[in-house]
């Protein structure tokens, strides 16, 4: 049986749950057939604010994104954080039957996140028009496929991505007509191999930020003061 484990590498931190961690508590549906729980906050005061959609890493929930959705609402982006179940992916066998498993359960993740990006785009407050994706780890992956999936993600950010992920499928294989672009990579200096070869197949806007000072993985590299001065940097430019 294959192991996901972290994405990308790495300790993926905290715990599934489904306890609201910041903003108000919300539920989608999905084209999977699941009714998926998440976190929405909107910025105070700003009409018609982009919309961000947060995708959380292996093991993980929407509570990895407490520390950082405040300073995107602080910077005018209203942001949709859901609770994604990772976990069916290291249940799948080995051989060619795992690797449909696999194909499939990502499948129904990409539905998870189509589900996440028609609930922001539901908000009447938000300018549906600029809509971005954000990921760490795993979801970092699932960031990388929605660039190139949906077309109505204008932008997007892969912390810690995999370029050897459990499933091609986390690389768009697969998918008809998959063009990721518009996206940031960041990565410490350990998982920079990872940012650059996805980077290596992303279309113009495309950056790649490596912090070899730092040991860290996926939400981890949002502990220090660079990499969110880059995050909302890059929304900055490309979000428009």
């Amino acid at each position: 049986m294959a192991t996901a484990g972290g994405c990308g590498g790495g300790d993926d931190g905290a715990g599934t749950g489904s306890a609201s961690s910041f903003g108000t508590a919300v539920q989608f549906d999905s084209e999977s057939g699941r009714i998926i729980s998440a976190d929405f906050a909107a910025p105070a005061g700003v009409q018609n604010p982009p919309g961000i959609l947060l995708l959380h890493q292996f093991g993980g929930s929407r509570a990895q994104w407490a520390a950082f959705a405040p300073q995107l609402t602080a910077a005018g982006y209203a942001v949709l954080a859901p609770d994604l179940d990772y976990s069916a992916i290291n249940s799948c066998p080995n051989g060619d039957a795992g690797n449909q498993c696999r194909a499939d359960t990502v499948q129904g993740l990409v539905a998870d996140v189509r589900g996440g990006l028609l609930y922001l785009e539901s908000r009447p407050s938000l300018d549906t028009s600029r809509i971005a994706v954000v990921g760490a780890s795993f979801g970092g992956n699932l960031a990388y496929v929605a660039s190139g999936e949906f077309a109505d993600v204008d932008t997007a950010v892969a912390l810690s991505p995999n370029a050897n992920p459990p499933s091609p499928a986390l690389l768009g294989q697969g998918l008809e007509d998959f063009k990721p672009h518009s996206i940031l990579f960041m990565a410490d200096g350990n998982e920079a191999g990872d940012a650059r070869g996805l980077a290596a197949n992303t279309g113009q806007p495309v950056d790649v930020k490596v912090y070899e000072a730092q040991k860290a993985h996926g939400v981890e590299l949002l502990e220090e003061p660079q990499p969110p001065q880059d995050l909302l940097a890059w929304l900055a430019g490309h979000l428009k």
